[in-house]
């Protein structure tokens, strides 16, 4: 029933259908962004195409360990922008966990409420 409302493309676009890596293990580091770009520079090293990357939530951790969507764990990304830039540089689509609600811990509920 979504198609009809949404509509199909032809066919998914090309990068989808090429390896896409994922791992809870990078985004549950204490130094994530450094592991998510060694992961990236490991493709190219050893001549793996990965045309994306999936983002497992862990990259939403706040202090108490709750996974609050849009949001940041600074202290494992500190520059999120810098960490898309590295996977661009190589090729690799950014792809985040985007869960479809929103915490009662979030910092933005009572705003959305």
């Amino acid at each position: 029933k979504i198609a009809r409302l949404t509509g199909l493309p032809s066919l998914p676009p090309r990068w989808a259908l090429g390896y896409l890596g994922s791992t809870m293990t990078y985004t549950e580091a204490p130094d994530a962004q450094q592991q998510l770009g060694r992961f990236a520079a490991l493709c190219e090293e050893h001549e793996v195409p990965c045309d994306g990357f999936h983002l497992s939530s862990g990259y939403t951790t706040n202090p108490q360990g709750a996974r609050c969507v849009f949001t940041w764990d600074r202290a494992k990304v500190p520059d999120p922008a810098a960490m898309v830039d590295v996977f661009r540089a190589h090729d690799i689509k950014v792809i985040p966990n985007v869960k479809p609600w929103l915490l009662l811990c979030h910092p933005m509920y009572e705003e959305v409420q």
